[in-house]
């Protein structure tokens, strides 16, 4: 495979599914905002270095199109990936409280809390339910045991991979 240099400005490169894979699973949620956020903390430079010009080789064929990015990664997506199904419920522990909460996925991705309301998100619905601002992915999917955002994280790897 015949290798050429990547564009020098830094303005445009791809990568394969594995190494997007990694920068997938190297996200700092709330803290990286974009894949270049990930790269320069990976590669040290989340500072405020001088940013020098880096030349790299990458091989000439085309890379596959990019995936969603991890927090653009809907709770109907993983309706449609199988990960979650309608009706699967959802708890969260307060452990101050010594409560926990649940919820459960709707048809269209969804989620519906116990007094019949329904959000279009996880946290919208977390929100709610607890009466201040929450990351409603922390939502463990009670059939895997999983929190929603392993789950979110899965489907990315699975998408990297292209399968």
């Amino acid at each position: 495979m015949k290798e050429q240099p990547a564009v020098a400005d830094g303005r445009n490169i791809h990568v394969d599914d594995e190494v997007y894979g990694h920068l997938a699973a190297n996200l700092r949620p709330f803290i990286d905002k974009t894949e270049n956020d990930v790269l320069r903390h990976l590669l040290g430079l989340d500072s405020e270095q001088v940013r020098q010009p880096v030349v790299a080789t990458l091989p000439s064929a085309p890379a596959p199109a990019m995936k969603r990015w991890h927090s653009e990664i809907e709770l109907a997506d993983l309706l449609e990936a199988g990960l979650v199904k309608q009706g699967d419920a959802l708890r969260y522990r307060l452990p101050r409280r010594g409560e926990t909460v649940g919820a459960v996925v709707t048809a269209k991705g969804q989620v519906e809390t116990p007094d019949r309301k329904v959000h279009t998100s996880p946290s919208a619905a977390l929100t709610h339910l607890v009466g201040h601002s929450i990351n409603g992915w922390n939502f463990i999917h009670e059939i895997s045991g999983k929190s929603l955002n392993d789950l979110r994280n899965e489907l990315n790897r699975r998408t990297a991979r292209g399968g």
